[in-house]
């Protein structure tokens, strides 16, 4: 959400306000005291304030509130052939347009985050969050680190110089 705050003069003081979105007309029960609120860009990004005075004259007033675009990230195993145990690394790289600074997390929205985009992992499937400047958040498509990849070979036969 963004925080607003109103700065009302003029009339006469003993202002109320009410908060609608963008070509909603409020009603008396939508005016209050307070001159700050907090409003939901997601919701609408235009929002209209009515500020009444103390003798019931109205102001209206057009509120827009910009939005940065979601913080984006891909992800991708570095070594996913030569890793083993849990050292297989995990890069994860964000879109231009993620407002830094960034935070990278596994653990989902609620995990610990950090500032390395990169982690250390073992076998398994991940999904990179990242995190902006204004805590919002954003996951990777799942990346899937592949246990290493391991042969052996057994003898079953000895060579054997015998004609039989």
């Amino acid at each position: 959400t963004s925080k607003v705050t109103i700065t009302a003069s003029g009339g006469t003081p003993g202002y109320t306000y009410a908060y609608k979105q963008d070509g909603v007309a409020p009603v008396a029960a939508d005016y209050v005291a307070s001159n700050v609120a907090d409003l939901n860009p997601t919701t609408n990004a235009n929002w209209d304030v009515y500020i009444k005075d103390a003798n019931g004259c109205i102001f209206p007033l057009n509120v827009a509130i910009d939005t940065d675009d979601t913080p984006g990230v891909t992800a991708f195993v570095s070594n996913q052939c030569s890793g083993s145990g849990s050292s297989f690394t995990i890069t994860a790289t964000p879109s231009a347009t993620s407002l830094a600074p960034l935070t990278y997390g596994i653990g989902g929205t609620t995990g610990a985050f950090q500032s390395s985009p990169v982690f250390s992992v073992s076998a398994g499937t991940y999904t990179v969050w990242i995190k902006d400047a204004n805590g919002c958040t954003s996951p990777s498509a799942a990346v899937t680190v592949y246990p290493q990849l391991t042969a052996s070979a057994a003898v079953t036969r000895e060579l054997s110089c015998s004609p039989t």
